[in-house]
């Protein structure tokens, strides 16, 4: 993707004065790593919306959109996810100053806390509460019955296999492996472009079986697609959406739990560590270190009062 207009724009304008808002010049290396920051939110918003980037486009729901993104799918500190706030609202204020917009669209942008995600996922009345939301009758049309079958898919594969948003969005169908008694998903180049498999239990493998079953004929080979044709390859924006639609279906908002493709990630981490070695679950969610499995897995109370009771 080349380099927007605006951005390069940007970018003269503060070679030579100061950030917007700011008085004094800053630095070489903070220059460089604003625009490297607004180059990598250029790609994400036209990857999401599919129009071209620039500052009359952004709107504030696509800024809060990616501070999501960053902190749920990139998995990136909150530090990190400031600093690139601060990027797209310079820039922001740029625009403003400039003319190009008559509003600062940065404005009203909740940014993520310092307190830590919840480590333990989804507990199992949770989880069954997830489930139940599949077993609603879908509205009487084809495409509502195909939506049902591929979005349990997607759900049951992130909640016991522990794929990333991004994994879901490039799985393809030769990366599949369904057999009666196993399973496995080959991912391909995920977090730190490092290919592994992923085994599939039950219920993701038959959920999975169904959607082959459903899914229509295509002229790609991702596995997820739209619901209606030409059936596009589906993408992370409307995963991460019908992911939380699933949620309030679940009523999870209720006690407080936003659902989110990471947190069925850390549910998948959770299942995955009560009867297995750390090193199998590191191996199976792409973890090239054992301390972040150690992290995504970290003993809960119950967990703890349990191991207590067997101590004699």
């Amino acid at each position: 993707m080349q380099t927007p207009e605006s951005i390069t724009a940007y970018q003269t304008h503060i070679q030579t004065n100061p950030l917007p808002g700011k008085r004094r010049m800053a630095s070489d290396k903070t220059r460089e790593a604003y625009v490297r920051d607004l180059k990598l939110f250029a790609e994400w918003f036209y990857q999401s919306n599919e129009r071209p980037f620039s500052p009359v486009n952004i709107t504030r729901e696509d800024i809060q959109d990616y501070m999501t993104y960053l902190r749920a799918v990139q998995e990136a500190a909150v530090s990190t996810i400031k600093r690139k706030y601060a990027s797209i609202r310079s820039f922001c204020e740029w625009a403003q100053v400039t003319g190009l917009v008559q509003y600062n669209e940065s404005e009203g942008v909740a940014l993520p806390s310092e307190q830590a995600l919840a480590p333990e996922g989804l507990d199992r009345l949770q989880r069954a509460a997830v489930r139940r939301v599949f077993n609603l009758p879908p509205k009487d049309t084809d495409a509502a019955k195909m939506r049902l079958v591929r979005d349990r898919a997607i759900v049951f594969v992130m909640m016991y296999t522990g794929l990333r948003i991004e994994e879901i969005e490039n799985v393809c169908l030769g990366d599949v492996i369904l057999r009666d008694r196993s399973g496995e998903i080959n991912v391909r180049s995920g977090k730190g472009n490092k290919d592994r498999t992923a085994a599939l239990p039950l219920d993701a493998r038959d959920a999975l079986g169904n959607w082959f079953e459903a899914r229509p004929e295509t002229d790609h080979d991702h596995v997820f697609t739209t619901t209606r044709s030409p059936y596009k390859a589906l993408k992370r924006r409307s995963i991460q959406e019908m992911v939380a639609g699933v949620g309030n279906k679940a009523e999870l908002d209720k006690v407080g739990i936003t659902l989110t493709p990471h947190l069925l990630r850390h549910t998948s981490v959770y299942l995955w560590r009560e009867d297995n070695d750390p090193f199998v679950v590191a191996a199976q969610h792409g973890h090239k270190d054992i301390n972040t499995t150690m992290r995504y897995g970290k003993p809960s109370s119950s967990d703890l009062r349990k191991a207590a009771a067997n101590i004699r």
